[in-house]
């Protein structure tokens, strides 16, 4: 059976902390994987700022399209999607668009029932992050941004994944998450982890723990080979 190697690159905590590497890795898969469009949710700004100032100007990305996604005002704060004149010219200067929606992943809350928003909490097992990628790309193929079946990337702080897009109606039925560029190995900021509580999480981010059952992984299968009666 044919195989398909990537690599996911982990974050040892999630936030904003994680935004510029979380974006440039987005733009290195976007180009190893010939996908033209990076969704970015993103809270005021600031992200697409270090996209258009780092990236879109880069001649390796020439061709990438920027779509950016936020929450609607009323939802959070007004002063928290306040952005700085400057960083909104440069959405007009390299023609991004920028899309306030509701999450097409919550439901209409029920009072004091334990059961809201089930879908965007299930995604939040991966990262706190993923639900937002999510978003950002349903919002922007409902808006039609976005075709229907395009392989985009979605991204936020801390994750980025490679998806098919789909509006919100086939969502269920139809998007795919095809793998994770990136994202946090530990949820301090979702769950309240810390690594050092973790139960026998220090192996996780031990790099010469990970080569050396790598290698024993390899060898396994040639020595049972060896071992087998003729």
């Amino acid at each position: 059976m044919k195989k398909l190697e990537s690599t996911t690159n982990y974050f040892l905590a999630e936030g904003k902390g994680n935004l510029a590497e979380c974006i440039r890795l987005s733009f290195v898969r976007a180009t190893q994987a010939q996908i033209e469009t990076i969704v970015i949710f993103t809270l005021n700004g600031e992200g697409v700022e270090f996209a258009c100032k780092e990236l879109l100007s880069d001649p390796r990305y020439s061709g990438k399209r920027v779509v950016a996604v936020s929450y609607p005002f009323g939802s959070v704060p007004n002063a928290a999607l306040e952005m700085p004149e400057a960083r909104m010219q440069l959405f007009k200067e390299f023609d991004i668009p920028l899309l306030r929606s509701i999450s097409p992943l919550d439901d209409t809350l029920v009072p004091n029932s334990r059961q809201n928003n089930q879908i965007r909490k299930t995604l939040e097992i991966f990262s706190g992050g993923t639900a937002l990628c999510v978003w950002a790309i349903l919002a922007a193929c409902d808006a039609g941004i976005v075709p229907y079946g395009e392989h985009v990337i979605g991204c936020c702080a801390d994750t980025s994944i490679v998806a098919k897009a789909t509006p919100t109606a086939q969502f269920l039925s139809s998007f795919a998450v095809r793998e994770f560029v990136c994202k946090p190995l530990i949820h301090d900021i979702s769950k309240g982890e810390a690594l050092a509580e973790e139960i026998n999480a220090e192996g996780l981010v031990e790099k010469d723990k990970h080569e050396q059952i790598s290698s024993e992984q390899r060898r396994l299968p040639q020595e049972t080979e060896r071992k087998q009666p003729k």
